[in-house]
């Protein structure tokens, strides 16, 4: 299954972490189309991401290392974005 998703991280509001996010969903083979990243307060970020179309197990992999991730705090919400043509 090929398909986008939409992914809302909570962060640590410095430096790196927007591009360790995206080397991390670079690893796993998934391109990025969206990226938008705003402060909370002064030590807490909001990222969301949209990606290309990719493979779900690529997504889910991606997924679980950002659990592992040392900036990300939380996976706000992951969604499928499906689109008809």
């Amino acid at each position: 299954l090929s398909v986008r998703y939409y992914i809302r991280l909570i962060v640590k509001d410095q430096p790196r972490v927007l591009g360790d996010v995206a080397t991390l969903f670079g690893n796993h083979e998934i391109s990025l189309s969206a990226t938008e990243m705003r402060e909370i307060d002064g030590t807490i970020g909001e990222i969301v991401l949209l990606t290309h179309c990719c493979r779900e197990a690529d997504f889910q992999r991606a997924r679980g290392a950002l659990d592992e991730s040392v900036g990300v705090l939380e996976v706000g919400a992951t969604l499928r974005v499906e689109e008809e043509f």
